[in-house]
């Protein structure tokens, strides 16, 4: 069997997969449970969490493992800010050849490019707000791109920075808070007073661990054609509007959102390199965190994350200066 035609069926069984677990009983489901689950938690989450309709910030920095997981994670935050005409610059810091459109690592690579320059440019970054660091994908932890990441964070100098949260089942967004770390650990004056958002990805976050919850209603549809140029990508995004639609249940019905947990640079430095000097403390943790993959898996994959994420709560918040917060369950 040739690689194409490999890929061909591939691809198939992913269409037919995804096509069953987003049924949409699988969608009421959703709606039911985390209508109630929230309704039982409302004081836990209102104790912690924050909700706000923009965040802080003028110069934001992006930290993206892999094209795509910007607007994932954070499309409408970003969308948040160009509206308020802040500026925003993203790093795309794998090249992306291991899932596209073909079995070809440098066709790959190419697509996956022009999929990020054409994202930026509907949202229109100029090119050089947008970086391509080309660190392995699926073995970012040993890329070696300290000097790479140091030498563009220092052109930005951010004073706001977005990265996965460090919790996750992708080996590849972990790594994106040990380089950080080891680059601030390195450098640490330009980024001393930046603020850390740490935003969901292929692991939720939650609400029980987050302390921002950005309302998206306004950007959502928005998001959702952002993430139709990554056409190469084999796989339904209806995974992350499950995740925004869901957080957005605690708000009320028809209501979408990101959740972040923002605290500081200084602070997140510290707490990485006491809990994560050993990666194979990160290895044990992470097969506890269940994918969120599509509408049958969001209930698991919530769940996980709200028992072994914990240790977030040691991270102090970021202070979200001038930002009203809002009671949940008001509508727009």
């Amino acid at each position: 069997m040739s690689l194409d035609v490999g890929k061909s069926l591939k691809l198939l069984r992913r269409k037919v997969y995804f096509a069953l677990f987003n049924a949409r009983g699988f969608d009421l489901g959703n709606t039911v449970y985390f209508r109630r689950l929230f309704r039982l938690n409302r004081k836990e989450i209102e104790a912690r969490c924050r909700v706000v309709e923009h965040l802080p910030g003028r110069r934001i920095a992006i930290l993206a493992p892999h094209c795509d997981d910007e607007i994932i994670g954070c499309g409408g935050a970003i969308l948040s800010y160009l509206q308020d005409q802040k500026e925003v610059f993203i790093i795309y810091l794998t090249d992306g050849q291991k899932q596209g459109s073909t079995a070809d690592a440098a066709t790959v690579r190419k697509e996956r490019r022009e999929e990020g320059l054409a994202v930026g440019a509907s949202l229109g970054l100029p090119q050089g707000h947008i970086y391509f660091l080309g660190g392995t994908d699926g073995d970012l932890l040993h890329s070696h791109l300290d000097a790479a990441l140091a030498q563009t964070l220092r052109e930005i100098r951010p004073d706001t920075l977005f990265v996965p949260v460090i919790l996750d089942n992708h080996p590849d967004h972990y790594a994106v808070s040990k380089l950080l770390c080891r680059v601030y650990a390195g450098e640490p004056a330009f980024l001393r007073e930046s603020s850390v958002f740490l935003y969901e990805a292929q692991s939720p976050l939650t609400l029980f661990h987050a302390n921002i919850c950005l309302k998206i209603n306004r950007f959502y549809a928005r998001k959702t054609e952002l993430l139709s140029h990554y056409k190469s990508q084999p796989y339904s995004f209806k995974f992350i509007a499950n995740l925004n639609r869901a957080n957005g249940l605690y708000l009320g019905p028809d209501q979408f959102c990101e959740s972040f947990l923002a605290t500081n640079m200084e602070a997140y430095e510290a707490f990485v390199r006491r809990h994560f000097a050993d990666d194979a403390v990160y290895f044990r943790l992470k097969d506890h965190f269940k994918s969120n993959r599509h509408s049958g898996s969001l209930i698991c994959s919530y769940n996980s994350s709200r028992r072994y994420k914990d240790l977030l709560a040691e991270l102090p918040p970021a202070p979200v200066d001038g930002e009203r917060s809002e009671r949940p369950g008001v509508r727009n």
